[in-house]
């Protein structure tokens, strides 16, 4: 299939590959990599929702995975209870 007929109105990608976070940082590292390998960037956005980490995940996210197709939402406080 195209991926053009795959896209949504607007372009956005039909796939969102939601990872949610609260201090993983070193799991982040060790397994982001392959997601981001295995995922079709031009179809599929990868969100790390975080959950008010304060391990450094949010500043390994800056630096070490700057691209489009890679989003990072962070919330001030952990809402996971």
């Amino acid at each position: 299939m195209d991926t053009q007929e795959m896209e949504a109105p607007g372009g956005t990608p039909p796939i969102a590959v939601v990872i949610l976070n609260w201090n993983g940082e070193k799991l982040l590292k060790e397994f982001l990599p392959k997601v981001v390998a295995t995922t079709d960037a031009s179809i599929s956005r990868i969100i790390v929702a975080d959950n008010g980490s304060t391990d450094g995940t949010e500043e390994m996210i800056q630096t070490q995975y700057q691209r489009p197709e890679i989003i990072y939402r962070k919330v001030k406080v952990n809402l996971g209870g």
